[in-house]
């Protein structure tokens, strides 16, 4: 049984009041389970940014032909600022879909760019968030629990490249997008970037475990990445974190790695870390 109590203490931005961004449980077809005591990936109990002055809340429609084509790939979308740049932030498992709605506008203007915020297709199985796929819950079901997480992870993908079509269509360069996402948002952060079919050029990745399995070599070379992990992350082993960026950097990767004195979090030093990267990657394009 998994506690479904919201954990505030991850999300650790008392100090620096809003930058929050991304961790990463990057899905392998192999190994997806959720350790018995893991809890949801949360952010702070917030309300949906409606309610919150100059937040512009998007609710696309499917077309019936080609759903997942439809604008913002028929997610919900929360946005902030504006430009030729853009940042798709994804929320981990169980959150309300806004956790970085507060990281955009503490940060816009410091790194200027559209930042979007989508909100995950699936209701959680605790009932009380949303997710990108279902994680494989036990060894008995373990490989139908892959095929099916493997399955929604497809999915998934398929409605964030019409986020990533949507902004292009806003005016966003083709090599101007970057994508991070906190835990489960990694996986299809990660996902999206290496097998997807648009192009990404950077990505952020937060305490994250496999690269997906797809022939991501042309992808991955010369892209950038950040890649963050707590030394005491009880979900996911820090030495996943060291395969991820062994294997990055060995396939030609530009890889920013951070390893902190923490667990499965995003520590405030790790987020001044990030923002710097983000604003040295956008001056690159210049």
């Amino acid at each position: 049984m998994h506690n479904t109590s919201r954990d505030r203490s991850w999300f650790a931005v008392r100090s620096i009041a809003v930058i929050a961004v991304t961790s990463a449980a990057l899905l392998a077809a192999g190994s997806c389970e959720r350790p018995a005591d893991d809890r949801p990936d949360r952010g702070p109990s917030r309300d949906w940014p409606s309610d919150r002055p100059g937040a512009k809340l998007v609710v696309a429609r499917e077309a019936d032909d080609k759903p997942v084509r439809a604008p913002w790939g028929g997610l919900q979308v929360a946005e902030r600022g504006n430009g030729e740049r853009a940042v798709v932030m994804l929320h981990g498992y169980g959150s309300r879909g806004d956790d970085f709605v507060d990281f955009a506008t503490g940060i816009v203007e410091e790194v200027p760019a559209l930042y979007v915020i989508p909100s995950g297709p699936l209701t959680s199985s605790t009932g009380e968030g949303r997710a990108w796929f279902e994680p494989a819950l036990s060894s008995q079901r373990g490989e139908e629990d892959r095929r099916e997480a493997a399955h929604d992870v497809g999915a998934s993908r398929a409605r964030l490249e019409g986020v990533v079509e949507t902004l292009f269509g806003r005016g966003v360069g083709r090599d101007a997008g970057v994508v991070a996402g906190f835990s489960q948002g990694g996986t299809v952060a990660s996902d999206l970037a290496i097998c997807g079919e648009n192009p990404i050029h950077a990505v952020a990745v937060f305490s994250g475990a496999h690269l997906p399995r797809c022939n991501a070599r042309r992808r991955i070379e010369g892209m950038r990445w950040f890649v963050s992990h707590g030394d005491r992350d009880h979900i996911i082993p820090a030495a996943d974190a060291d395969r991820v960026v062994a294997e990055l950097e060995r396939q030609g990767a530009v890889v920013e790695y951070v390893r902190f004195d923490g667990g499965h979090e995003i520590p405030p030093e790790v987020l001044r870390r990030f923002v710097d990267w983000l604003a040295s990657t956008f001056a690159e394009l210049k």
